[in-house]
């Protein structure tokens, strides 16, 4: 199994590095030039990679939360991730050229559907780095 992405590395070959299930080690996003965790310090989360091309990706915060009003619609993305609490999507992913694209299907929020957000990725052993929109970094520990 390759360890890093690579020129060396075919992007079929990378993919397959991807399978299974990976959890949540690290979350943060760039709001405004400073350094946010939206689901705190030990949100729950999974991020699952299949054979035939869907990713599904459930996070969590562990705090309490209460549903937001019609305001909710106007926040910038952080702010509404942090005040649901919830981050749910699902779709199809594939790699290339470096990066792993997330097109999604639909998700918690109607305004996901049909996204396509790139991603980097870097494979080391039994742990994945993606960049996220925003600035984010989300770091993960293979579970299966």
């Amino acid at each position: 199994m390759p360890t890093t992405y690579s020129a060396e590395v075919s992007d079929s070959d990378f993919c397959e590095a991807l399978l299974g299930t990976w959890r949540l080690t690290s979350y943060e996003m760039d709001v405004n030039g400073a350094r946010l965790k939206p689901f705190g310090d030990s949100p729950q989360r999974y991020l699952v990679y299949t054979t035939d091309d869907h990713v599904f990706l459930q996070i969590a915060t562990r705090a309490a939360r209460v549903w937001p009003g019609p305001e909710f619609l106007g926040l910038p993305t952080a702010q509404r991730m942090a005040a649901v609490g919830v981050w749910v999507y699902c779709g199809r992913f594939e790699v290339a050229d470096g990066q792993v694209v997330h097109k999604r299907e639909f998700g918690i929020l109607p305004t996901m559907s049909g996204n396509i957000e790139p991603r980097s990725v870097a494979l080391e052993s039994d742990r994945l780095t993606l960049g996220g929109p925003q600035g984010g970094r989300v770091e993960w520990q293979r579970v299966h």
